[in-house]
């Protein structure tokens, strides 16, 4: 039994101040309050099985339904689906073609209008999706007028080891990914389906295939090996081959037709199934045996359908591919599965990507008709390097074809496009990434061929263009930090020397280079430290800028990765420099809203190394932790409140620390000064109980040696009898015959009477009254006023 696991979707946040997607990565699960989503996938990913999963587990009531059911199902006599989170699976399944692929949509649009616009979840395939048309309408029929737009995410290494555990042919799931990443195959086990299929054909014997068509090949031959017993019917014996080419052509018929399933009854063709003897098998006999085959599952009685929309997919295009080579033309066959306009309809995509990985013949027509279903849903792996780029330069020209596709960065997402990047395609990348055009689609098209690289194998003849496009300050930000990303990927992968990245991060540090928004800083300081920029330079690299709600890479870096990426040593090395720099750091930090790293610093810097401190060090960490005079206290909760825990379980090296810092300021202090420089580091809610005695003692002990040291513990004694913590008269007989405390705390008490009488003063009973009649008298008036001005008469004055 497959595993299912909690997956992770990427969602598309318009950036209001660039106007460009920028990418967060969440659970899907922490999406459950959000009023409407779109999913969005490759064939395969896993769309249905996430939806299926999280309205089982929504918390409240939720009802999921295939697309096609609620378009076709009548509301008055389907209950469930009202009062319900709904959540609707395969809008790519019931779109029309390209000349009007609104109509599916519009019409889930009037029933969601029609339910009272309900909570609802929507999936799709990635190509299929109309981007800002179709978010924009179904933000009408949400709840809030808004619709997140997801990526479901490729599975992760976890996921994959987790999946691979719960199938009965893998004994050692990390044997397993090694094994395939060896053979190529790697980028397959990202997608549940190739998945199970490559861990089915392993497990069955088959040996390990070589490509995603192979895969397909070999898994569809194991279902079909196998019949499924339940709805056999008759003896009827056929060849795998035979079997293979039946099922084709019952899936092709389906695909094209628009129908759901197949039927055994022979009732005529209606809108959701097709009768078997309307499909032009050998026979009816030879049609029943396809079906009875794992290729397909029973839909209700007597009624087929394939066992996924994609492995129909791939049969549908074999048995097409197999009518080419026979004679059939291609033009024949792209009139079944393109509009009036010639480009393939949305929901033909994936058999057009299939056909055009299994029938070279039908290449070149299909990548310049439909070359994001060519690159997204087949396999590009028998391309020759010409057809490849063909096929690249096809989706850059045709960028209005699917532009979510080009510009959310989901293209990383696909593991199909490798071959793109192929050390091959250097010439025809170099083509699109040197183009003079700085147009935003010409941008876009640049930062699409950049996100093909940073996903694919590293190409070192680039590295020079890279750097260039990184530093080219007339180019978009976005497009400067992909090209970055590609270069850091091929220092990392070929082992280059990171002197060009050095000089970049100088030059910018240096402001020979821009860099607005931080993201390049941000990604070398990433890719630098700790190994070649080390914890006691990396501040020099804490630019101080204006704050704004941009939370990109550089702010990326010093709120997480900074503490992430460093050792016990590292932390220590940048406490001990955050001390000496605490006046240039902390404003800069706040400028990122990271100011809290320095209490996480912290926290971690007295768990490993507090104990064995000596006390000048200690107490610089933690004086580095006051902010400097005018900057803004960050929030701290979790990193404040660990560094306050460390302090309060040791009260001696709190009384320690506190001697300390008086022994640090010279006679004739200033009391706020002493206050912040002594109390300010321990960073506690509240000092223990023995400490009120303790101060008295250490006022006495200083009175001659220090005066305004003692001045200073005997007001801390004195505000611990404030919150009564010592007495009174405890207080005074530990000062007993020590004059200057005497008088002191005389001039502390009298303070404190003064203070209670002129707070008390300022209650007089007759004053106030008379203030309370005086503004009655003005609320009146107003009242009054308005009053006549509705009554349309003369407006009244205030005598």
């Amino acid at each position: 039994m497959t595993t299912i696991v909690e997956r992770n979707c990427t969602e598309v946040v318009k950036n209001d101040r660039t106007q460009e997607d920028a990418i967060v990565s969440v659970r899907l699960s922490e999406l459950r309050p959000a009023p409407a989503y779109v999913l969005l996938g490759e064939p395969g990913l896993g769309k249905s099985t996430a939806l299926k999963q999280e309205c089982e587990r929504a918390g409240e009531p939720a009802e999921l339904v295939d697309a096609r059911d609620f378009l076709m199902l009548d509301l008055d006599l389907h209950p469930e689906l009202h009062g319900k989170t709904l959540f609707i699976d395969g809008l790519d399944e019931v779109r029309a073609g390209a000349s009007d692929a609104r109509t599916a949509l519009d019409e889930i649009r009037s029933r969601l209008d029609a339910l009272g616009r309900p909570k609802f979840r929507l999936s799709c395939r990635e190509a299929d999706w109309l981007g800002s048309n179709d978010r924009e309408r179904l933000s009408r029929v949400s709840s809030s007028s808004d619709v997140k737009i997801l990526h479901l995410d490729p599975l992760s290494d976890d996921d994959i080891d987790q999946v691979l555990q719960g199938l009965p042919g893998v004994d050692d799931p990390r044997r397993f990914v090694e094994t395939a990443r060896q053979r190529g195959i790697g980028d397959l086990l990202s997608n549940p389906q190739t998945l199970t299929m490559v861990a089915d054909v392993v497990g069955d014997g088959a040996g390990w295939p070589a490509s995603r068509t192979e895969t397909f090949e070999m898994a569809c031959r194991a279902m079909a090996r196998e019949q499924n017993e339940e709805h056999r019917f008759g003896s009827t014996q056929l060849s795998l081959d035979e079997m293979l080419e039946v099922a084709g052509q019952i899936c092709a018929a389906l695909l094209i037709t628009g129908s759901a399933e197949v039927s055994l009854d022979f009732d005529g063709p209606n809108t959701d199934h097709l009768p078997l003897d309307s499909l032009g098998a050998p026979s009816v006999d030879v049609a029943k045996a396809a079906v009875s085959t794992r290729l397909f599952r029973g839909r209700g009685e007597r009624r087929f359908a394939p066992t996924h929309r994609h492995v129909a997919e791939f049969l549908g295009a074999r048995y097409l591919a197999s009518r080419i080579e026979g004679g059939l033309s291609v033009r024949r066959v792209l009139s079944l599965i393109c509009g009036s306009d010639g480009i393939v309809v949305s929901e033909m995509r994936g058999l057009s990507g299939w056909l055009a990985a299994l029938c070279p013949r039908s290449r070149g027509l299909l990548i310049e008709r439909d070359p994001v279903g060519v690159a997204l849903y087949g396999d590009l792996t028998e391309f020759s390097a010409r057809e490849r780029s063909l096929l690249l330069q096809a989706l850059c020209h045709r960028y209005d074809v699917a532009p979510l596709f080009l510009d959310s960065g989901a293209i990383e997402l696909n593991s199909a496009l490798g071959p793109l990047t192929a050390p091959d395609m250097a010439p025809t990348l170099v083509d699109i990434l040197e183009g003079p055009s700085r147009r935003a689609a010409d941008q876009s098209v640049v930062r699409f061929a950049l996100g093909l690289l940073r996903r694919g194998r590293p190409i070192l003849s680039l590295s020079p263009l890279l750097l260039k496009i990184a530093r080219d300050e007339t180019r978009r930000p976005r497009v400067r930090s992909y090209a970055l990303d590609c270069l850091i990927k091929i220092k990392e992968e070929d082992g280059e020397p990171n002197r060009d990245i050095e000089r970049l991060l100088e030059d910018i540090r240096a402001g020979v280079i821009t860099d607005s928004d931080g993201d390049l800083n941000g990604r070398i300081l990433s890719f630098l430290y700790p190994q070649v920029l080390t914890a006691r330079r990396v501040w020099d690299y804490l630019n101080e800028r204006e704050r704004r709600n941009y939370l990109g890479r550089e702010t990326w870096f010093w709120a997480q990765r900074l503490l992430q990426r460093s050792t016990d040593q590292d932390v220590a090395d940048l406490l001990d420099e955050s001390s000496v720099r605490y006046r240039e750091v902390w404003p800069a930090l706040n400028s990122h809203n990271a100011g809290d790293v320095i209490f996480r610093l912290l926290a971690r810097g007295l768990r490993i190394h507090g104990d064995q401190l000596p006390l000048p060090q200690l107490h610089a960490w933690l004086t580095a932790a006051i902010p400097p005079l005018g900057e803004v206290h960050p929030r701290t909760a979790d990193g404040l409140g660990l560094v306050r825990g460390w302090l309060e379980e040791r009260p001696d090296i709190q009384k320690a620390l506190i001697l300390h810092g008086l022994s640090r300021w010279p006679k004739g202090a200033h009391t706020f000064a002493l206050e912040r420089s002594v109390v300010g580091p321990l960073q506690v809610n509240s000092l223990p109980v023995e400490f009120g005695a303790w101060y008295v003692d250490e006022a006495v002990r200083l009175a001659s040696s220090h005066p305004e040291a003692s001045a200073f513990l005997l007001r801390q004694a004195f505000r611990s009898y404030l919150e009564n913590v010592i007495s009174l008269d405890r207080l005074r007989d530990r000062i007993r015959e020590v004059k200057a405390l005497e008088d002191q705390i005389s001039a502390l008490l009298q303070g404190v009477r003064q203070h209670e009488q002129e707070r008390t003063s300022r209650w007089h009973p007759e004053r106030d009254a008379k203030r309370e009649a005086e503004r009655q008298r003005g609320i009146d008036f107003v009242r009054e006023h308005v009053e006549a001005l509705r009554n349309n008469e003369a407006p009244l004055s205030l005598v």
